[in-house]
């Protein structure tokens, strides 16, 4: 709940700065600016070497305080590394790239700037993974809060103040990134001594970490690739709907998938050796499941009024057609967050860029048959079945080294809850009542989730009350 409620945030920040993008940037304007995060984020991908997803592992293989902090001040010395080299591959490269991929050497250095926040931004992510495994919630809450403060305000300064074009949102990401570096190097100033590192834990990390890399690089085919395709064969103007869509739909991320991956990421590894492991993995990923349909269902009846309210401009509207089957595939891959226990128990990596790999490259092949026939649906249905057969095939080979029930009734009775759902909603009820319906299909929803357990109550309450009788 208190990662929950910092990542809860996120998304509010996410709302207010909706409206501004739509008001201020054009659709094709919007496109580019996707561009320049995709190319920020191959960056990172690349060269935060998979140290942030191998410290969590490796952090739990020692049980002296001393040992761990090593492993810290490792992961550390190795981002940093990182970073400087991605700093100076941009440097060498970022002529060809605003040439090459946004078509115009005039975004040179707004492209600079937005792949240094990036490493600046893994390194932060490093230091906050510290704090998880440490378990300091509420600290990891407040300077997730403050960053996000921090860029939503100088933002919106900047909107007003500055420039009302791409360049406001990516200094303001640049400044809030080096100011929560400063906050958490105060935090954690007294582990923090890049001499007091495990030099055989390197090789340990680096070998964890690099595969993800490509796992890494391959996701990016599968997920980025889409928007490279609409680059070239649609519109700019689509481009932009398309990635406004993305943008609204990544709620569910900063929502649902985000907070549970926090708190699970460690907690699997605690658990692993539980007598009731495998019945633990089987009921979360059931009700994870669960309350992603619910969550998505809801973000479709009630978006459209909020963002209005908001005044998010019409010329973007497009866009919300899009959301819930883009969320629906976030929902599906975000699943392998917990189907690839046994791959990240049996620390090999690898087998996560060969999925990707081989997924992914047919994934792009599809997408771009599906795009010359059938435009951004094309994309949008792709986008989906890439997602689910990759927590699949996932699971598939993790089931080798730690496997748990992935499937029952039980998936088929909600969906077909959520399908009379959006039955009655459209058929029965409008914009205007659309809150009244939610709020009693959700109770009814909860109801249903969770009858056994409320009967289990019930009983009890019975039963204390004839005792007392």
């Amino acid at each position: 709940m208190i990662y929950g409620t910092s990542t809860a945030l996120q998304p509010l920040g996410g709302f207010i700065l909706l409206p501004l993008y739509s008001d201020y940037f054009e659709k094709s304007e919007f496109g580019i600016y996707t561009l320049i995060l995709l190319i920020s984020t191959i960056f990172s991908t690349v060269f935060h070497l998979g140290i942030n997803s191998a410290f969590i592992r490796s952090y739990y293989d020692y049980d002296l305080e001393e040992d761990r902090v090593k492993v810290f001040n490792t992961s550390l010395f190795i981002l940093l590394i990182g970073l400087f080299l991605q700093i100076l591959t941009c440097f060498l490269a970022k002529n060809i790239l605003s040439v090459s991929i946004l078509k115009d050497e005039r975004y040179v250095e707004i492209l600079t700037i937005s792949v240094i926040t990036s490493g600046v931004g893994f390194v932060n992510t490093g230091l906050l993974n510290y704090l998880r495994v440490k378990e300091k919630a509420l600290k990891y809450t407040l300077v997730s809060s403050f960053s996000l403060v921090i860029n939503i305000t100088l933002t919106l300064y900047l909107f007003e103040y500055f420039s009302k074009s791409i360049n406001s949102p990516i200094y303001s990401a640049l400044f809030s990134q080096f100011l929560t570096l400063l906050l958490l190097i105060l935090i954690h100033i007294k582990d923090i001594n890049l001499f007091n590192i495990n030099k055989s834990e390197i090789k340990t990390l680096l070998h964890f970490g690099l595969p993800s890399i490509l796992a890494g690089s391959a996701i990016m085919i599968g997920e980025w690739g889409d928007k490279l395709l609409i680059n070239e064969f649609l519109h700019k103007d689509e481009l932009g709907i398309f990635s406004m869509g993305f943008r609204i739909a990544m709620i569910y991320n900063v929502i649902v998938a985000m907070p549970f991956a926090l708190v699970w990421n460690p907690l699997m590894m605690k658990i692993r050796a539980h007598s009731n492991a495998k019945y633990i993995f089987s009921r979360v990923a059931y009700l994870y499941f669960a309350f992603s349909l619910i969550f998505i269902f809801s973000t479709y009846v009630i978006l459209e009024p909020i963002l209005t309210l908001l005044g998010f401009h019409s010329k973007f509207y497009d866009s919300l057609n899009y959301v819930p089957l883009l969320m629906m595939a976030l929902a599906l891959g975000s699943l392998q967050n917990i189907y690839s226990a046994g791959i990240t128990f049996a620390r090999k990596p690898i087998i996560f860029a060969f999925i990707y790999l081989v997924v992914g490259c047919a994934n792009f092949f599809i997408s771009y048959i599906a795009i010359i026939k059938y435009g951004i649906y094309g994309i949008v249905i792709t986008f989906i079945l890439f997602k689910f057969i990759i927590s699949i095939t996932i699971y598939y080979f993790s089931s080798k080294h730690f496997s748990f029930h992935i499937f029952d009734f039980g998936y088929v009775k909600l969906i077909t809850l959520l399908f009379a759902g959006i039955f009655l909603y459209m058929n029965y009820f409008t914009y205007y009542n659309s809150f009244t319906f939610l709020f009693f299909y959700v109770l009814i929803y909860f109801l249903f989730l969770f009858k056994d357990e409320i009967l289990h109550i019930i009983t009890r309450l019975i039963k204390v009350s004839r005792s007392n009788t």
